[in-house]
């Protein structure tokens, strides 16, 4: 039936659940810091870190921002998966070394909302051209 750590947490996390939710949300602040470890943040590999840690923002303004293009069927796949990938770290261990998989993703992601924005936009200035 689980480990008795397993178990605490569980009950825990039922007797608790203010508690418990202000550790998700530490969790998730932890999840998207800059991992600065080895490096204080002022430093220069601090502060590259730091522009590290910008993926997640980048692309959230990418959503947020008006002139996006329509969500299609694999930018909500991705998403879905992005969460997906987030959850395990909100109720285990959360640092940020196992966001790099995540910032890659988001990047591409976020490479292919600004490229059909740029279509979009391009076709819409042709339309009102001609």
């Amino acid at each position: 039936m689980g480990s008795t750590y397993t178990r605490r947490a569980i009950l825990f996390a039922i007797h608790n659940p203010r508690e418990e939710l202000k550790l998700v949300v530490l969790k998730l602040f932890t999840f998207f810091r800059p991992d600065t470890k080895l490096h204080a943040l002022f430093s220069a590999f601090g502060l590259m870190k730091s522009f590290l840690a910008l993926p997640v923002f980048l692309f959230l303004a990418a959503l947020l921002f008006p002139g996006r293009p329509p969500l299609a069927f694999e930018d909500k796949l991705l998403i879905t998966f992005e969460v997906v990938y987030i959850l395990p770290f909100l109720l285990t261990n959360s640092d940020p070394r196992f966001r790099m998989p995540l910032d890659a993703l988001l990047l591409l992601h976020l490479a292919s909302l600004l490229y059909r924005r740029r279509t979009v936009s391009v076709a819409a200035l042709r339309s009102q051209t001609m």
